[in-house]
């Protein structure tokens, strides 16, 4: 018992490293891509200009405040998401086809930061069709004790940044097995040239 104890603390200290090291590696390169983008702005769109910093401004008092919790509540975090995704967007032309749609029965259940965080990310980066129209569906519910993220993208992997993702991936499925582990299902899929992701998870009872 004590071993399996130790084994466990060791793997969790583990994954600590590689959440703390994932979310520093994330921040400066979004960051620096961001600021550019808004800076292209502020001579075409002053004002979209003025929003797109207000909007990075915010999701990063979440990112320094509100992740260091172990737990944020859903909707906290489905913001996140949502500011994350409107900046990424400044990079993509006006013909790109974003869908966010969440639907919450308890937008106050506790959850734990950034979960999804790394799909949310995959399907925008790699979704940019070079010779045509790119697009991105995401949809978050949640009923009851069951999460769904379901999303449907174009499928243009960037070839130099598939490194970079897998770390986010590796680390994501390290999470659920440690936190979810047989309580949630999680499944990719590439149809027709649409990269197809599919996570459920049962929440627990104390995160109610």
């Amino acid at each position: 018992i004590v071993r399996a104890f130790i084994l466990r603390e060791q793997k969790r200290s583990e994954l600590q490293y590689e959440l703390d090291f994932l979310k520093n590696q994330l921040s400066p390169h979004f960051l620096f891509n961001t600021l550019n983008n808004i800076s292209a702005l502020i001579q075409i769109d002053p004002k979209r200009a003025e929003s797109s910093m207000n909007k990075l401004s915010q999701l990063l008092r979440m990112m320094l405040y509100q992740v260091k919790d172990k737990y944020i509540t859903l909707q906290e975090d489905v913001d996140i998401l949502q500011k994350y995704a409107d900046l990424e967007k400044l990079r993509l032309d006006e013909g790109f086809d974003f869908v966010f749609k969440v639907e919450l029965e308890n937008p106050k259940l506790m959850i734990e930061p950034l979960l999804m965080m790394p799909l949310m990310e995959n399907a925008m980066k790699h979704c940019v069709n070079p010779n045509g129209k790119s697009f991105a569906h995401i949809s978050i519910t949640q009923a009851g004790n069951e999460l769904r993220f379901h999303s449907e993208n174009s499928n243009f992997p960037r070839k130099s940044s598939r490194k970079g993702s897998g770390l986010g991936l590796s680390t994501f499925e390290k999470r659920l097995d440690l936190i979810y582990l047989d309580s949630y299902s999680y499944s990719v899929n590439i149809v027709d040239g649409v990269y197809i992701s599919d996570l459920i998870i049962h929440l627990k009872k104390e995160n109610s």
